[in-house]
């Protein structure tokens, strides 16, 4: 269970394992409820998800910034099973819910106690195949190997992200600056770009290209004068970037931070903390004025905090990590809908949002429409995103619910390998950056992360690949 712990860490961990138990045992006796008759399942969340973390040694050794997949994956977990169940015992969500959604909150229910138990058992799997999460995990320090090239083609793809971003200055329209109040009035937030537009491309490829690039240069300076200010330096594109946020996604900010935290503590780890704090910090700030303004309408931090309670918490936690409601809405949308999904339903959730060809796959409905017009009972708005549980239980049946969800976590597994291997500031970056959005997203949609693959992470890796390629070439 604990290879290669020395006996008094290997002590400390099992500790630690059982203090969690506990944790879960008292938050699933808190949750007991038979009197409802529709939640009366509910305890049984938070104890399976205790039961898991003594069991399986992944969870525990994935609980530090060394594994960011394993360590965004504990914490939607923890939102999930812990914080999620107290908030609908005691925010009194369900009283909310329709009657004709209701009496699948117990199916619901049932559906992700077996969706946790697939997570904890493709973990240990898929761990053992990459040899993840056992003993120390020693990372290499990053560095950029080729410090006298210029980085050619990443300069150049700068260049073009930024001519197309000018041609269509609506795209920013996406964008807001969270220090300035006046922009949030004018922000539409009803207003829906299309993810797959090249414009709206180019400036999420330009806003996660930049800091890295910003990032090598710093490091290259540091390695030739030595001077430490040169990594404090490095903070200063990282920090503005998350200052700006799409649309009103917390998301957008919250990955990005994450991954920015890993890469520059592996960059210089030397002041690991010290940039740890500083990125959190922002984000932290970010996030906070973010949630208060989205909610409440206000850019008061006082009074956005006075409003919130445990019914704010419980409908915001629903929404982001596909709870219990959500997944009862999408078995009812299975019956409403079952005749209507079909194969063409699965590519239009794969590849309606690929660049370029998506439009040949928009003929048909996705799961997310259908999910969207049976939560709102007819109005076709996609404001609300299918859990992946769901998702999967819509197009494969009972039978196949668990395809999705054990597909996101090979994906954690496998980049987090990769990530753990490299030892390039751009590709671990761009590894750290997917198993982080990968893990960040399990109990969202499958189609999500399809549209990070197709968007995102092929045209950078195959941009990173071919800048190697050039070096290599101009070596020889």
């Amino acid at each position: 269970m604990f290879p290669m712990l020395r006996p008094d860490k290997k002590l400390n961990n099992i500790l630690i394992r059982y203090f969690v138990l506990v944790i879960c045992i008292t938050v699933s006796i808190l949750t007991i409820d038979f009197s409802n008759h529709y939640f009366k399942f509910l305890f049984l969340l938070p104890l399976l998800y205790g039961i898991l973390f003594v069991f399986i040694p992944q969870f525990l050794n994935g609980m530090t910034l060394k594994t960011p997949g394993f360590f965004i994956l504990n914490l939607v977990m923890i939102f999930r099973y812990l914080v999620l169940p107290l908030a609908l015992k005691y925010g009194g969500y369900y009283r909310d819910v329709p009657t004709s959604h209701i009496n699948s909150i117990n199916a619901a229910i049932l559906l992700m106690i077996v969706e946790l138990l697939t997570i904890g058992i493709c973990i240990y799997f898929f761990s053992k195949i990459y040899k993840l999460g056992s003993g120390n995990i020693e990372l290499l320090e990053l560095e950029n190997p080729n410090k006298k090239q210029k980085n050619f083609l990443i300069l150049v793809a700068l260049a073009s992200f930024l001519l197309i971003i000018l041609s269509d200055t609506s795209i920013l329209n996406r964008f807001s600056f969270i220090s300035i109040e006046e922009g949030y009035s004018h922000h539409d937030r009803n207003e829906q770009i299309s993810a797959g537009t090249l414009s709206s491309l180019a400036l999420n490829w330009f806003r996660l290209l930049f800091p890295i690039y910003w990032i090598k240069i710093c490091k290259d300076l540091y390695s030739k004068t030595n001077k430490i200010y040169w990594a404090y330096v490095s903070t200063l594109v990282p920090v503005l970037s998350l200052l700006f946020f799409s649309g009103m996604s917390r998301s957008s900010i919250l990955i990005p931070a994450l991954v920015l935290c890993v890469i520059l503590g592996r960059t210089f780890p030397m002041i690991r903390r010290k940039m740890y704090t500083i990125i959190l910090s922002t984000c932290v700030f970010s996030v906070t004025v973010l949630t208060i303004f989205k909610t409440f309408n206000t850019s008061s931090v006082s009074e956005g905090f006075s409003m919130m309670d445990m019914k704010w918490l419980s409908n915001t936690l629903e929404a982001y990590f596909g709870g219990v409601y959500n997944v009862a809405i999408a078995i009812d949308t299975r019956s409403v809908f079952n005749n209507d999904i079909n194969v063409h339903t699965l590519l239009s959730d794969l590849f309606s949002s690929w660049m370029g060809i998506g439009a040949l796959f928009r003929d048909h409905y996705s799961t997310s429409e259908f999910f969207n017009i049976v939560f709102y009972g007819g109005n076709i708005t996609l404001d609300q995103v299918v859990p992946t549980i769901g998702s999967s239980y819509l197009i494969f049946g009972m039978l196949g619910s668990m395809i999705f969800t054990i597909a996101f976590v090979w994906l954690i597994c496998l980049f987090e390998k990769m990530y753990q291997k490299e030892s390039t500031i751009e590709l671990a970056y761009l590894y750290g950056f997917s198993t982080i959005q990968c893990a960040f997203n399990l109990p969202g949609n499958f189609s999500i992360i399809c549209s990070y693959l197709l968007n995102t992470f092929i045209p950078l890796y195959l941009l990173f690949k071919l800048n190697e390629l050039i070096i290599l070439k101009r070596k020889q």
